[in-house]
């Protein structure tokens, strides 16, 4: 009977001197993994939506330029064409930095701060994408723009 006794005994003697310890203040941020996550679900809308983000971009910059009508005809189509790989392509770069960000993420989320994100283009052109919004951390981006502001 004393052997059963000897583990809670212990326990509770590990318990009182325990017990009466300050706990450290609880550090997390989730920055750095739900960035990452948001960037790699909410990526193919960038895909979905850029015959629409082509046209929004063409449009705005062509209206910068003091060009004659023919020079912005003829420029439109390749124009078109060129800024839709763009955006397919910056599309595969925002999943490729979702994904490196991820592991660090899961290391970070336990600690204070996080550091900056890996495809800083995308994460500064908020305000260039069909909706932007930020819930706590997470920044919720669909339809980005990869071809606007910044340069």
């Amino acid at each position: 009977m004393s052997r059963l006794c000897f583990p809670l005994v212990l326990g509770g003697i590990l318990a009182c001197l325990t017990s009466g310890l300050a706990p450290n203040a609880a550090l997390a941020d989730g920055t750095q993994l739900c960035r990452s996550l948001t960037a790699i679900t909410l990526a193919p809308t960038d895909i979905v939506l850029s015959p629409y983000i082509a046209y929004r971009d063409i449009r705005n910059r062509m209206a910068d330029y003091d060009d004659s009508r023919g020079v912005k005809i003829a420029y439109m189509v390749p124009g078109y064409v060129f800024v839709n790989f763009v955006q397919v392509y910056g599309t595969g770069m925002r999943i490729v930095a979702g994904a490196l960000e991820f592991v660090p993420g899961l290391f970070t989320l336990f600690r204070e701060g996080s550091p900056t994100p890996f495809f800083q283009n995308w994460a500064e052109n908020g305000d260039e994408a069909v909706y932007y919004n930020e819930f706590g951390p997470c920044p919720v981006m669909i339809g980005s723009s990869y071809t606007a502001g910044g340069y």
